[in-house]
């Protein structure tokens, strides 16, 4: 091949992109036919996945879409549990939280790559801060004023709250929307004291909260 020597039963590998001349020898004969054989670059591919917009707001749709530098077919998105088709080269989906995505796709000679992106969903909204807000101190004197204990927080459902004593023993627990204490257990007043309290709640995204602290009850 390219006037190098010539070798019984010839394996050529590892060769460059290009032309070459291959002749046949045999023995002290040069056989006077020729030809010719061409060997082509495999193309890299190399994927690039974007998504639009990126941030997002939370509860906001968002799209992420694949590119390659070669022909290719995408053959898995990760988290696998959030796509169905594992196959299209565009996604589009509501975010709810900030997410790290994963495309991997092969390429018609069977090159593979992987590609990601994070995609940072922004807490909140316009009027929404999705935060909880928790009184430090309250005065169940019945006066009509700051009588009851409870959470705030716009765009946000408080789904429980507990109460306990310094001591751990629980006071307190009240379920469903907008749950309260009006300093009593099991109908009997308790003293002025500092209490410990456990709130969960939910934001209008589905993303879960949990406030822990204590609050100060004066009478």
């Amino acid at each position: 091949m390219n006037s190098a020597p010539y070798v019984a039963n010839p394996v050529f590998s590892g060769l460059a992109p290009g032309t070459y001349s291959v002749s046949v020898s045999n023995g002290t004969c040069v056989s006077a036919s020729s030809t010719s054989a061409t060997i082509n670059a495999v193309p890299v591919l190399d994927l690039t996945l974007t998504a639009t917009p990126n941030p997002v707001d939370a509860g906001s749709l968002v799209t992420i879409n694949v590119t390659g530098s070669a022909p290719f077919s995408v053959t898995s998105w990760q988290p696998a549990s959030q796509f169905a088709n594992q196959t299209t080269t565009s996604q589009t989906f509501v975010a709810t939280a900030s997410t790290t995505y994963i495309v991997t796709g092969k390429s018609a000679d069977d090159c593979l790559d992987t590609a990601r992106v994070d995609v940072v969903a922004r807490g909140h909204t316009i009027g929404c801060d999705s935060i909880l807000w928790v009184p430090n101190t309250f005065t169940p004197n019945h006066d009509g004023h700051n009588d009851l204990f409870r959470a705030y927080g716009r765009c946000v459902e408080i789904t429980d709250m507990t109460i306990r004593d310094q001591w751990g023993n629980k006071l307190h627990e009240m379920k469903g929307p907008d749950p309260t204490w009006d300093g009593t257990s099991r109908g009997e007043k308790q003293p002025t004291g500092v209490y410990v309290y456990l709130i969960h709640a939910k934001t209008r995204y589905g993303n879960e909260l949990l406030s822990r602290g204590v609050v100060n009850l004066i009478r």
